[in-house]
């Protein structure tokens, strides 16, 4: 499966984050692994997911990493 984060962690984000959701129940395609935003604290859950510090995290990444 394919890697992927959602920039941001308000309403939109997470509508985006449902709407991968749905396209995994037709095609297990990605791995959401969390939200990436620089005005929420480090590891704040957002629904079932994590948020990411975007300086802290993505420069440590060591695999594909799609961002949306």
């Amino acid at each position: 499966m394919k890697k992927i984060a959602v920039m941001g962690s308000g309403g939109f984000a997470r509508e985006v984050a449902f709407l991968i959701e749905e396209i995994n129940k037709q095609n297990q395609e990605w791995e959401l692994l969390g939200f990436i935003d620089r005005n929420t604290e480090i590891g704040s859950p957002c629904g079932k997911y994590k948020v990411f510090q975007p300086d802290d995290w993505l420069g440590t990444v060591d695999f594909e990493l799609h961002v949306v």
